[in-house]
């Protein structure tokens, strides 16, 4: 995940040993034991950092005497301290009717995270338009899944990224992909849980930022034509 070469850098931890740490099934059981937001679905086959998504976006500060345990305890905690807050509206926060396990919450935060619109409003109506999806049971097909299951960061997906398959290629695999594709700040979590509803399906944003919603695949495909500028 992100952080780990952070830590490393500043830390002089070997990369690998911190992404060892961060698979170890041993010590993942230790930390569902010890965190509430934190369950077996981080332990499901597919998916590539199990903590990825659970550590919060924070400015830490690390010494050469820290551990990888004692950065994680330190990450880990703070995320408890963002989700606090939630924590009832989380665990209560439902999609068709049936309530998201924690772990759909933050996969659903981390897709509106790395779609990342840059206000409030855009960010709960792209939530908006991903339940709109789910609800109606239509492939998620954001190419922020795709790239993060190619462990690729690129604006003009091709068709053979998406033949790619992984357990995030929402073009493959319909709802949710199979765990969080980045960290996710407080803001995105009050967003989601305030998601605002409407009547689309659709989203496209233009090169200055601003998203262009539709109801239709016909009008989603205007807004593209007419916009692409990648």
């Amino acid at each position: 995940p992100e952080y780990a070469s952070i830590i490393s850098k500043q830390t002089g931890i070997d990369y690998n040993e911190i992404i060892q740490k961060w698979t170890d099934q041993t010590y993942l059981q230790k930390l569902i034991k010890k965190y509430w937001f934190l369950t077996d679905d981080i332990l499901s086959g597919g998916i590539y950092y199990p903590l990825e998504g659970y550590l919060a976006p924070e400015t830490y500060f690390l010494t050469q005497e820290d551990t990888i345990e004692s950065i994680t305890k330190m990450m880990l905690d703070q995320t408890q301290k963002h989700l606090e807050k939630y924590k009832t509206q989380i665990l209560d926060f439902k999609v068709n009717s049936q309530p998201l396990t924690v772990h759909q919450f933050m996969t659903l935060s981390s897709i509106v995270q790395r779609e990342s619109p840059v206000n409030d409003e855009d960010r709960q109506l792209v939530c908006g338009v991903l339940i709109n999806r789910l609800n109606k049971q239509m492939p998620l097909q954001c190419d922020v899944t795709v790239n993060y299951g190619n462990q690729e960061v690129k604006i003009d997906v091709k068709h053979t990224d998406l033949n790619k398959d992984t357990k995030y290629n929402t073009y493959k695999y319909n709802g949710l992909p199979v765990g969080p594709i980045s960290s996710i700040s407080t803001g995105i979590i009050k967003n989601v849980l305030n998601y605002k509803e409407s009547e689309y399906y659709y989203f496209f944003a233009t090169q200055d930022g601003k998203v262009l919603y539709a109801k239709t695949y016909q009008e989603h495909q205007a807004n593209v034509n007419s916009n692409k500028w990648y």
